[in-house]
């Protein structure tokens, strides 16, 4: 960055967004740096619409208890204060993780929370690492394992979104 800036060239960094309000201002922002307020406002109002269709689509459901793994070595899931939270949260579940403020957990108490759902959105999965997880949780005697739902997601779309994906990963969640 200093570089760039010593280049004489704009710099606008972000910080990593906590929360689907989150994602929608930081493309707000890149809208207003482009140029493109009216079209960013468009798309965001519009996605903010059908992230409460989905969340009123789900609200009569009961809410399952879920882990979202978004790391291995460590393991690391969805944490209290983050959109990979809001993706549980807004679809109709509950983060087994809600109380910790990081994502970083161990197997056991995972495995003693009692996922009802387990959602793997592990980068690299490409090289076959969400695959080896998937199996990993199968061996346990949990109730994500025997209601088979142990589910492998795209990274890309759970762990880099913008207000579009973000729906659709929550489309997904949900």
């Amino acid at each position: 960055l200093k570089r760039l800036k010593d280049l004489g060239m704009r710099v606008v960094q972000f910080q990593q967004s906590k929360s689907f309000a989150d994602i929608c201002a930081q493309f707000r922002r890149t809208g207003e740096l482009l140029g493109l307020e009216e079209r960013a406002e468009k798309i965001i109002r519009q996605m903010e619409k059908e992230v409460a269709a989905v969340s009123a689509a789900v609200a009569s459901q009961p809410r399952r208890k879920v882990f979202l793994q978004i790391g291995t070595q460590p393991l690391f899931g969805a944490a209290q204060d983050s959109f990979t939270n809001d993706f549980i949260t807004m679809g109709g579940g509950s983060n087994v993780l809600a109380e910790q403020e990081h994502g970083t957990v161990n197997y056991e108490k995972v495995l003693a929370k009692d996922p009802e759902v387990i959602i793997i959105a592990i980068m690299g999965s490409e090289t076959g690492i969400a695959g080896q997880e998937q199996k990993r949780w199968q061996r346990f005697p949990i109730t994500a394992v025997r209601k088979e739902q142990v589910h492998i997601v795209e990274p890309d779309l759970v762990c880099s979104p913008s207000p579009a994906t973000f729906v659709e990963a929550l489309s997904l969640v949900a």
